[in-house]
C-alpha cells in the first residue's frame, strides 16, 4: 500500500506509514466496466443532494408524529452508499439493502390493500346490522317530516346501499393501491434490483431504467401537487416533507438519465 504522503510502499496491514507517520487509508477500486459505470452517478453531487431531502423528508415526517419506516431505511442505505462511493466503491450490499427496502414497501401495500378490503367488508356488514337494529328509531322520527310509506320504503333500501357504498370505497381503494404497487413499486424494485446485480456480476443486468426514470418524474410531479394542497392548509411540516422528496425523485431521475439510461 503506497502512502499518499511521501510515497513510501508500506505492507497491506498497516495503519500508519513507517516512513512518515501518516494514517494509510486502503482506496479500492472498481475493477468492472458496470462498477466504473454505476460508480460516477454514486459520486455525484446530485446523489448527496438526494441523501440530504430524503433526510429532510423524513425529519419532518417524524416531527409531524409520523414514523415512515421504509423511507428512513432507504435514506440510511443511500447514505452509506455515498460514503463508500468517495473511497470510489460501489458498494453493491448497501443498494441491495435499498432494493429489498423497495421490496419490503411492495409487500406492504399488498397488505394495506387486503386489509382494506377486510375492512370495508367488516364495516358494510356492521353498518348493515345498526341500521337495521335502528329502523324504528329512524321511523318515529322522519314519520313526523315524511310520508310513512316513504319512510318504509326508504328503511327498507337504506342498510343495503349503505353497506354497498362503503364496501364499493374500499374496493375502489384497494383498487387504487393494487395497481400503483404494479406500475410504480414492482418496476422501481426491478430496476434498484438490476443496479446491484450489475455491479455484483460486473455485466450488464440493468433493467427498467427508461421507465424508472419516468417514473420518478411522475412521482415527484405529484409530491408538488401535494405541496400546493399543504401550501392552501398552511401546512408546513407537510409542505417541506413533500417538496423534499418529490425533489428527490426528480434528481433521482436525472441521475438515472445522465449515467445509466445507455445502452452499454
Amino acid at each position: 500500500m503506497k502512502c499518499s504522503k511521501c510515497g513510501f510502499e508500506a505492507a497491506q496491514d498497516n495503519l500508519f506509514c513507517p516512513q512518515c507517520g501518516e494514517r494509510l487509508t486502503q482506496i479500492e477500486a472498481p475493477t468492472g466496466v458496470f462498477s466504473a459505470r454505476i460508480l460516477p452517478a454514486l459520486k455525484d453531487p446530485l446523489f448527496l443532494v438526494v441523501c440530504i431531502l430524503l433526510s429532510v423528508s423524513c425529519l419532518m415526517s417524524l416531527a409531524a408524529g409520523s414514523v415512515p419506516l421504509i423511507n428512513i431505511l432507504i435514506t440510511v442505505f443511500l447514505w452509506l452508499t455515498y460514503v463508500k462511493a468517495q473511497n470510489n466503491v460501489a458498494d453493491a450490499a448497501q443498494l441491495r439493502c435499498v432494493s429489498g427496502a423497495v421490496y419490503a414497501q411492495y409487500v406492504i401495500n399488498y397488505v394495506v390493500a387486503g386489509l382494506i378490503l377486510v375492512v370495508g367488508v367488516i364495516f358494510a356488514i356492521a353498518f348493515n346490522i345498526v341500521t337495521h337494529s335502528m329502523n324504528g328509531f329512524w321511523e318515529s322520527l322522519l314519520s313526523e317530516v315524511a310520508d310513512a310509506e316513504m319512510v318504509a320504503t326508504l328503511m327498507s333500501i337504506l342498510p343495503s346501499v349503505s353497506g354497498i357504498v362503503i364496501l364499493v370505497a374500499c374496493v375502489f381503494a384497494a383498487a387504487i393501491t393494487i395497481v400503483l404497487n404494479i406500475f410504480v413499486m414492482r418496476y422501481l424494485h426491478r430496476f434498484a434490483q438490476s443496479v446491484y446485480r450489475s455491479i455484483q456480476q460486473e455485466e450488464n443486468a440493468l433493467k427498467y431504467t427508461n421507465i424508472a426514470m419516468i417514473l420518478l418524474f411522475i412521482l415527484g410531479g405529484l409530491e408538488a401537487i401535494s405541496c400546493l394542497s399543504s401550501l392552501v392548509a398552511l401546512q408546513f411540516g407537510s409542505l417541506v416533507a413533500s417538496a423534499s422528496s418529490g425533489g428527490s425523485a426528480i434528481l433521482s431521475g436525472l441521475l438515472i438519465h445522465k449515467y445509466l439510461n445507455q445502452e452499454a
